[in-house]
């Protein structure tokens, strides 16, 4: 996408297994695939950064990132500056969230405006054995509001790539394929929730 300093970019994560550990962002120039920006979260131990969701303003340039790591924590990343030395890790270096280590945030969440201010984000997680997807609302501020949520709860089988859509009356939906969702197999199922 377009970033804001003008350059085509592609903005990905480091992966897993990288040689030092730590969740890294990179941020690479399309044309001549030099290395834009390197972004680090700090956060090491066998970590590492995945699926990226960029964010863009009305122009459609990319003006921020959310991904999560292996150690379960969801990141925002502020590349709004034309400066490409300024973007960082927003919220002043820490975690938008932590689900803790036992599950790691691996498929890159979704986000939707809240109605009523703020936003909500969902993504996918491991919950024991199986792949469960979570959502949590925040406030403008990045402030958690609420608890997260499991979006169906009572099922035991794997839940996998959320999407959220905002809806005219102020509600959202979050719709999620998930193993054995059609009795059978695979299949895609949705939860509404009002504003």
């Amino acid at each position: 996408g377009l970033a804001m300093n003008g350059q085509w970019v592609a903005v990905f994560g480091n992966g897993y297994e990288s040689a030092d550990g730590v969740a890294r962002l990179y941020v690479v120039n399309l044309q001549t695939g030099a290395l834009i920006r390197e972004i680090s979260t700090g956060v090491g131990g066998s970590n590492g950064l995945g699926g990226v969701k960029l964010v863009r303003d009305a122009n459609m340039r990319i003006v921020g990132a959310y991904a999560g790591d292996l150690k379960g924590k969801l990141w925002k990343f502020d590349l709004s500056n034309t400066a490409s030395g300024s973007w960082s890790v927003g919220l002043s270096g820490s975690p938008l969230y932590d689900a803790g280590t036992t599950q790691p945030i691996t498929a890159p969440p979704t986000l939707v405006d809240h109605p009523n201010g703020g936003f909500v984000v969902a993504w996918e997680a491991l919950d024991g054995w199986n792949r469960g997807v979570f959502a949590q609302r925040f406030d403008a501020t990045g402030t958690p509001a609420g608890s997260e949520w499991r979006v169906n709860p009572a099922n035991t089988y794997d839940q996998l790539q959320p999407t959220l859509t905002g809806l005219a009356d102020g509600g959202f939906v979050i719709a999620y394929t998930e193993e054995n969702g059609d009795g059978n197999s695979y299949g895609n199922l949705f939860v509404r929730y009002d504003a």
